[in-house]
């Protein structure tokens, strides 16, 4: 058996989505009675049927994330894809070795840079326009 899904911790979670699970049945169960006794009130109807959504959702929550965790194990790893899932192409570590980014390293364009220190210094110089405002406005 996989330790990463049936380690002791994770049997207790199982057990406790297991058991949201089986409450939001009986939830479900026990808002389908009242509403009979009732006489088939819509909100009571309404609600019998998203109980056992609720569970459902749980299932599927717990579900989504333990997939998540194990394809995030082989990414770190660097054999296999954290988004799909899928094993690298020749089934060995990534291109630049094991646990490789999805998206490969870019240098910096020197123009960008300029362009980004040039609005960094406009953005300075109207805090400080509007700093001077407020300070001759409180003088004032």
């Amino acid at each position: 058996m996989d330790p990463r899904i049936f380690g002791p911790k994770r049997l207790l979670c199982h057990l406790v989505v297991l058991g949201v699970f089986v409450v939001c049945l009986r939830l479900g169960w026990w808002q389908w009675e009242r509403s009979q006794a009732l006489g088939g009130a819509a909100q009571n109807l309404s609600y019998a049927l998203l109980w056992p959504v609720f569970g459902g959702y749980a299932v599927f929550v717990w579900v989504r994330l333990l997939t998540m965790e194990i394809r995030g194990e082989q990414a770190r790893e660097g054999n296999g894809d954290p988004v799909l899932g899928r094993p690298d192409s020749d089934g060995r570590h990534g291109v630049n070795g094991p646990g490789t980014a999805l998206v490969p390293y870019v240098p910096p364009d020197p123009e960008l840079l300029a362009y980004n220190a040039y609005l960094t210094q406009l953005n300075e110089s109207a805090k400080a326009k509007q700093a001077a405002r407020e300070g001759a406005r409180r003088a004032g």
